[in-house]
């Protein structure tokens, strides 16, 4: 069965070379998942065409790697018609990441997962602890950020 048939998981029309192809949402809030031994796999933020990922209501334990790369060759204007699916190894695409109400804890590593294009970050109702990452800025985040 291919994982676009998978519940929960929306794919795209269009067919990319690799194991990534396709995956444009994951919505699966309130499923009682839990991913916490083992967590979540830091993997699913390397899915190129990934717009949605929403895993609230959930038991997640969700770490952000440093996917930033080099970046380099990239340019990054934000657009969505952009060739370019990632800003360094980060996911460009991801416009709408919801955690709430996911038992989530740190959110240290954030910006370097997560490209320049979100637009929509809901951490509400966590158990966030700790300092606020520095990397987490108005000038770097989303309008729309929910964290009551």
């Amino acid at each position: 069965i291919s994982h676009c048939d998978w519940y929960g998981v929306t794919c795209t029309e269009e067919d990319d070379d690799d194991d990534n192809k396709g995956v444009r949402a994951i919505e699966l809030m309130d499923n009682n998942l839990d991913c916490v031994d083992p967590p979540l796999p830091s993997s699913v933020f390397t899915l190129r065409q990934l717009r949605t990922l929403d895993l609230g209501g959930n038991d997640v334990d969700v770490s952000f790697p440093d996917l930033t790369g080099d970046g380099s060759d990239d340019n990054d204007n934000n657009n969505d018609d952009n060739d370019n699916d990632s800003d360094g190894g980060r996911t460009k695409k991801l416009r709408y990441l919801r955690l709430n109400r996911a038992s989530v804890t740190d959110i240290t590593g954030i910006n370097t997962t997560i490209g320049p294009g979100l637009r929509s970050l809901d951490l509400a109702d966590n158990w966030l602890e700790g300092r606020w990452p520095s990397e987490v800025s108005s000038s770097n985040f989303p309008k729309l950020m929910n964290l009551d």
